[in-house]
């Protein structure tokens, strides 16, 4: 397990960015030793995921998942949700406003 919080924004290489940072961490836990959700671990895979297929994540889950099942109405980018009818999550902003 490791304990990372970095924003390493939205651009196509924010993920590699992402899995480069967890080579200077330590671990909080070994390998195996406890069951734990791990964002971490998905981002691992995911990393894993636009290697092997050479497109990014985003693009990888559009190309090999939503297109092939013809989920028209289905969104993986934030900007797309947030153009439609839906419910999100939000943030407050540095002076407590909800984002």
């Amino acid at each position: 397990d490791w304990r990372l919080i970095a924003d390493t924004g939205d651009a196509d290489d924010a993920l590699a960015e992402f899995i480069a940072r967890l080579a200077d961490l330590e671990q909080i836990g070994a390998p195996g030793g406890r069951a734990s959700y791990s964002q971490v671990g998905f981002s691992i895979v995911a990393r894993i995921i636009e290697k092997v297929t050479g497109l990014t994540f985003e693009r990888a889950v559009q190309t090999l998942v939503l297109e092939p099942l013809e989920l028209r109405n289905t969104f993986y980018e934030l900007r797309e949700v947030k153009s439609r009818t839906a419910a999100f999550g939000h943030n407050a902003d540095e002076n407590g406003q909800l984002i």
